[in-house]
């Protein structure tokens, strides 16, 4: 299997688990969470707090900081070439590096460096969002001259 072939559907795999694992993280946050009282279910704040530990709070760390982290380290290598490309490979890697870090925290008990892990997907990753976007721009205005 060519190696880009191998790296594009290991992002497809992580990316597939991202998303669920979030919805259902917030999905549960807007319609249970929201409708019982602590008083109503033993465990509550295990359960459905922001705060760690609980469920919800796991789950959101899960989809964000592992099965993001993992699509943005699997897509860096796809982009090779000019300045453009360079640029989406190094924001790509410093993104999904960031997201460890914040998985890092977690591994040794301080939830606070976790807040590592969304400078990764909240403040890098839309750079990068505005870095492919100009890149398929520049790819779609190729095509149209050559076609």
């Amino acid at each position: 299997m060519p190696p880009r072939t191998a790296t594009t559907l290991a992002w497809r795999g992580n990316r597939n688990a991202h998303s669920p694992m979030t919805s259902q993280a917030m999905l549960s946050q807007l319609t249970v969470g929201h409708q019982v009282t602590p008083a109503m279910v033993p465990g509550y704040r295990q359960l459905f707090s922001w705060e760690w530990p609980s469920l919800s709070y796991a789950l959101d760390i899960i989809a964000w900081d592992l099965f993001l982290r993992l699509p943005l380290l699997f897509a860096a290598p796809v982009f090779s070439g000019g300045r453009l490309q360079a640029g989406i490979r190094v924001g790509l890697i410093i993104g999904g590096l960031l997201c460890l870090a914040g998985l890092a925290g977690l591994a040794i008990g301080d939830i606070a460096l976790r807040w590592i892990g969304e400078a990764g997907y909240a403040v890098v990753f839309p750079i990068v969002c505005l870095l492919l976007a100009l890149h398929f721009r520049q790819i779609g205005s190729s095509l149209r001259a050559s076609g």
